[in-house]
Protein backbone atom coordinates (compact mmCIF):
# COMPACT_ATOMS: atom_id res chain seq x y z
CA UNK A 1 0.00 0.00 0.00
CA UNK A 2 3.07 2.64 0.50
CA UNK A 3 4.16 1.77 -2.55
CA UNK A 4 1.09 2.56 -4.19
CA UNK A 5 0.74 5.69 -2.38
CA UNK A 6 4.53 6.96 -3.30
CA UNK A 7 3.37 6.19 -7.13
CA UNK A 8 0.29 8.19 -6.81
CA UNK A 9 2.45 11.05 -5.46
CA UNK A 10 5.39 10.81 -7.95
CA UNK A 11 2.04 10.93 -10.60
CA UNK A 12 0.74 13.62 -9.15
CA UNK A 13 3.67 15.74 -8.85
CA UNK A 14 4.19 15.06 -12.73
CA UNK A 15 0.98 16.21 -13.33
CA UNK A 16 1.20 19.22 -11.39
CA UNK A 17 4.57 19.95 -13.41
CA UNK A 18 3.15 19.32 -16.30
CA UNK A 19 -0.08 21.70 -15.75
CA UNK A 20 2.46 24.30 -14.63
CA UNK A 21 4.05 24.44 -17.90
CA UNK A 22 0.98 24.45 -19.48
CA UNK A 23 -0.17 27.47 -17.51
CA UNK A 24 3.07 29.17 -18.40
CA UNK A 25 3.05 28.90 -21.99
CA UNK A 26 -1.14 29.67 -21.81
CA UNK A 27 0.14 33.30 -19.88
CA UNK A 28 2.99 33.68 -22.04
CA UNK A 29 0.67 33.74 -24.86
CA UNK A 30 -1.45 35.67 -23.29
CA UNK A 31 1.34 38.85 -22.42
CA UNK A 32 2.03 38.35 -25.83
CA UNK A 33 -0.95 38.86 -27.45
CA UNK A 34 -1.41 41.86 -24.84
CA UNK A 35 1.55 43.20 -26.12
CA UNK A 36 0.62 42.90 -29.60
CA UNK A 37 -2.76 44.62 -28.97
CA UNK A 38 -0.42 47.34 -27.41
CA UNK A 39 1.91 47.74 -30.56
CA UNK A 40 -1.02 47.79 -33.05
CA UNK A 41 -2.69 50.49 -30.81
CA UNK A 42 0.21 52.37 -30.75
CA UNK A 43 0.97 52.18 -34.20
CA UNK A 44 -2.46 52.76 -35.06
CA UNK A 45 -1.74 56.59 -33.12
CA UNK A 46 1.86 57.34 -34.74
CA UNK A 47 0.04 56.95 -38.39
CA UNK A 48 -2.67 58.68 -37.23
CA UNK A 49 -0.40 61.39 -35.60
CA UNK A 50 1.98 61.39 -38.92
CA UNK A 51 -1.71 61.64 -41.19
CA UNK A 52 -2.41 64.65 -39.32
CA UNK A 53 0.85 66.33 -39.15
CA UNK A 54 0.83 68.88 -41.85
CA UNK A 55 3.30 69.00 -43.78
CA UNK A 56 4.43 72.90 -44.78
CA UNK A 57 6.24 73.82 -48.00
CA UNK A 58 6.96 76.96 -49.93
CA UNK A 59 4.66 77.11 -52.05
CA UNK A 60 2.48 74.58 -50.59
CA UNK A 61 -1.58 75.67 -50.23
CA UNK A 62 -1.85 75.23 -46.84
CA UNK A 63 -0.41 78.37 -45.21
CA UNK A 64 -0.17 79.11 -41.10
CA UNK A 65 -2.10 81.25 -40.16
CA UNK A 66 -0.64 84.16 -39.03
CA UNK A 67 -1.82 84.44 -35.09
CA UNK A 68 -0.05 81.34 -34.67
CA UNK A 69 2.87 80.34 -32.13
CA UNK A 70 5.35 79.25 -34.99
CA UNK A 71 4.68 82.27 -37.53
CA UNK A 72 5.02 84.77 -34.18
CA UNK A 73 8.36 82.90 -32.92
CA UNK A 74 9.69 82.86 -36.57
CA UNK A 75 8.67 86.64 -36.63
CA UNK A 76 10.83 86.88 -33.81
CA UNK A 77 13.48 85.22 -34.36
CA UNK A 78 14.03 87.38 -37.62
CA UNK A 79 13.35 90.60 -35.48
CA UNK A 80 16.48 89.75 -33.58
CA UNK A 81 18.72 88.36 -36.29
CA UNK A 82 17.92 91.79 -37.88
CA UNK A 83 18.90 93.40 -34.41
CA UNK A 84 21.89 91.35 -33.97
CA UNK A 85 23.46 92.50 -37.67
Amino acid sequence: MLIEVNHAIIRLTEVYKLLTIKFREIMAVTRLKRKDRKNKTVSRLEVQHLKLATNLELGSRSKEKATSQVVKNRNIIAELEKAAK
